[in-house]
């Protein structure tokens, strides 16, 4: 089960990694923050859509639901 992670599986052989688009926290782990609003805040709010036109070119598509404070 990968429901932080959102694969869009293309055709061609590239993959594109957007591991900091997340914004989700984990309860456990929000609670020993000094600011979660700060770690929300930090992500790449618009790198994906910098890459949309490469899932119809026909690459995989990696993109994590999780913060980057988190990983």
């Amino acid at each position: 089960m990968r429901d932080w992670l959102t694969i869009h599986e293309g055709s061609a052989p590239l993959v594109i990694g957007l591991p900091h688009t997340g914004t989700d926290i984990p309860e456990a782990v929000e609670a020993r923050m000094a600011s979660p609003w700060l770690a929300r805040k930090d992500a790449d709010w618009w790198v994906h859509r910098l890459y949309d036109f490469a899932a119809d070119m026909g690459a995989t598509l990696v993109r994590t639901k999780v913060s980057r404070s988190v990983i």
